[in-house]
Formats: structure tokens, sequence, C-alpha cells
């Protein structure tokens, strides 16, 4: 695996205004469309600026998770039997999944009845959390309603720029060094906020106080579902990775 901890480690940490404040002002969307999205970099819509710190690692970090998630564009229920969507979205209810922009096959929007209809045959399935996505794909069983790559990037975007606002308060997240940053990333998108803060209580503390070492060797994610270790391995190692970077740069890591 490369080196994840120093790769695009050397930026611009961001600010708490940006971390605050930057979704009012641009659209939540990197890329205009789902090739351009998957790489490459961009100036804000119209406005001919560089792009900003809080915009370049939301989508870097983005297509980190597709490398841990994957990417579906039609729903599917996930190794804990979860209605999920794009790059790891959850739908716990039908009404979450209703309020995506869905279409149907030939492209039209998807009629609320429609996708209230596809996420209850999901969830219903008898081994679609066993067998993934694929169960899905084609064949007697395929989807009847997705979402274009657009929606999958806009909602990560989206998502992450929530998640980062909502743990600032508490791990002060805009005041650490970029592969911190990056590291804080990964595992919110894995955990979530609230699990973040409640599951990992150790790590946060070493957060809080620039302890990275400690919080290396309190990251590890656990799961033991077959053929899921993969996906959570990588994410173990690029997390440990971008938090052993900071360490290395910045002596001790404790402050």
């Amino acid at each position: 695996m490369e080196d994840l901890g120093t790769k695009q480690g050397t930026g611009p940490m961001l600010t708490e205004g940006e971390v605050g404040l930057e979704t009012t002002t641009e659209s939540v969307l990197v890329e205009g469309n789902g090739k351009a999205a998957r790489g490459g970099s961009r100036s804000n819509s119209g406005s001919g600026s560089s792009e900003s710190p809080l915009s370049r690692l939301v989508r870097e970090m983005v297509l980190e998770n597709v490398r841990c998630e994957g990417f579906i564009n039609y729903m599917y229920a996930d190794v804990k039997r979860l209605v999920t969507v794009g790059i790891g979205h959850m739908m716990p209810t039908p009404q979450d999944a209703m309020r995506l922009p869905f279409i149907t096959l030939d492209g039209q929007p998807a009629s609320k009845e429609l996708i209230r209809q596809e996420w209850v045959r999901v969830k219903n399935h008898p081994s679609a959390w066993e067998r993934g996505h694929t169960v899905f794909l084609q064949g007697p069983e395929m989807h009847r309603v997705r979402l274009t790559n657009e929606a999958v990037y806009e909602i990560a975007h989206d998502q992450m720029r929530k998640m980062i606002r909502h743990v600032q308060p508490v791990l002060h997240f805009s005041q650490h060094p970029e592969p911190v940053q990056r590291a804080l990333t990964l595992m919110l998108w894995a955990m979530g906020p609230s699990g973040l803060l409640t599951k990992f209580p150790k790590f946060c503390a070493a957060i809080r106080r620039r302890d990275y070492a400690t919080a290396a060797a309190e990251s590890e994610i656990k799961i033991n579902v077959p053929g899921r270790r993969f996906n959570v391995d990588h994410r173990n190692n690029a997390i440990r990775a971008y938090l052993l970077s900071a360490v290395s740069t910045a002596g001790s890591g404790k402050v």
C-alpha cells in the first residue's frame, strides 16, 4: 500500500471558519460529473479562485472512502442489514431513501412510492446482506431505481462536511495537522460522529491532547464479517499511517 500518511500531507490545515461556514457559500458537489469527480482538481464553481483546503480535503477523502466502501448507485443491504446506497450511505428508513433524488432506469425521476417499494424490497430480501450489492445488479432481482454519479458524490460531500462540523467543537478538527484531519474523516465515515465519540473514548482523548501516537494505537475498527476484512484493513492501515505521519513531523505528537 502506498504511504497514505504522507500523501497530500503538507497542504494547509483547515481553519475553523472553513469548517463552520464554507458550505453556506459554495456547492457541496466538488465536481460537475462523476468522471471528473474521481480525480484532478478544480476551482470553485464560477469563481475562478483556487480550490479551498476544505473542498480539497473533502474531495480527496471521499475518493479514499470509495476505495474502502465501494461506489454503488442503487440500493443494497450492507453487512449490518441496513439499506445503503452510494459510498456507504445508510438509509435506515424508507423516508431517508425518499429524500434522495433517485431516478428510474430510463432516467426519469422516480416516484416516492417506487422508492419506498424498492427500499422495502431490499430490506426484506432474505439473503441480500450476505450476497452483497451484486444480488441487485442484474437479472430478475435487478434494481429499479438508481442515483446518478453526480448525486452520489453530492450526497457524500455533504455528509462528510456535516460530520466534520459535528465533531469540530469536541475534537477541534480544524486545529490538527492535515494528516490527522484525514485520519479523522476516515474514522468518521466508518463510525459516524456519535459512534466515534462514544465507542472510541481513548482515541478521542488522545486526539484532543494531540497525542497522535496513542491515537494511532487506539484507532482500530474491528469487524468480523467474512469478505469484509480487506476493506476494513485498508481503512485501518490508512488511519494509522496518517496519524503516525503526524507524529513523525511533530516529534512525539504530544503537546
